[in-house]
């Protein structure tokens, strides 16, 4: 789950779902790139067996994709449950 930190929620019993939506915002000249995209998603989640994590661990992600020249450049940030929070930057493959 994004807003939360690597290895934050540990364990091999475990389930976890995502939802999201990819919106077309518009096309970028041709110089520049292709497209400029607006995401967000939701996610959710549940670790057994882990006895200081929250009841139900949740958040919601949001961002911007744009494909350009130099690759795709995705931007965003996540917030969630109990005061998890985490900014994105990725240039380069993204899906």
């Amino acid at each position: 789950m994004s807003a939360y930190g690597s290895n934050e929620l540990l364990g091999n019993q475990y389930y976890t779902f995502r939802s999201g939506y990819l919106h077309d915002l518009f096309t970028l000249p041709p110089f520049v790139g292709k497209k400029i995209y607006a995401t967000a998603s939701f996610e959710f989640g549940k670790m057994y067996g882990f006895p200081s994590q929250t009841a139900f661990p949740a958040d919601v992600a949001a961002g911007i994709v744009a494909q350009t020249a130099l690759g795709p450049i995705f931007l965003g940030g996540s917030v969630g449950e109990s005061g998890h929070e985490k900014w994105f930057f990725q240039l380069g493959k993204v899906f």
